[in-house]
């Protein structure tokens, strides 16, 4: 008897659960649309850069976030005298925060979400956990806007 009430109740809470799931999704509904707006899309920045030698570069970057955690990085880099260069990473990101505020990107960075839209990331790059250093010296804002990818 006491086995078919706790089968009942086990039963129940996962009827409830999927419910749930299915009303708001996994991560309630403010997850969900950030994970929507942040992933499956190409995240694009260009930006001029000089290195300590005074060497100037264009460079074009992209993010792809894929919902599995995974990613890729692509980056452009044009020189002024027109060489080219081309580079492929690929990484694995998580949130660090239940908000969805914080990613961490085994690029050896985390991104702060300033403003996430369909169509505009806006976040701060830092290179140590901004919550455990929230003073630290490298601080980068950087806005992208996206593609669609298939």
């Amino acid at each position: 008897m006491k086995r078919s009430i706790n089968i009942v109740v086990a039963v129940s809470f996962f009827v409830i659960f999927l419910g749930c799931i299915e009303k708001n999704g996994y991560y309630g509904e403010s997850g969900n649309a950030i994970i929507t707006n942040l992933t499956e899309k190409e995240w694009n920045r260009q930006y001029h850069s000089v290195l300590s030698d005074g060497t100037e570069i264009d460079i074009y970057a992209s993010y792809v976030f894929k919902k599995n955690g995974q990613g890729i990085y692509k980056e452009k880099a044009i020189y002024v005298d027109g060489k080219q260069e081309d580079r492929i990473s690929y990484f694995h990101w998580t949130f660090t925060t239940p908000n969805f505020k914080y990613i961490y990107l085994d690029l050896d960075c985390f991104w702060e979400i300033v403003e996430l839209t369909s169509s505009q990331l806006c976040i701060y790059e830092t290179w140590d956990d901004p919550l455990e250093y929230p003073n630290q010296h490298y601080k980068n804002y950087q806005e992208y806007t996206c593609n669609m990818t298939n």
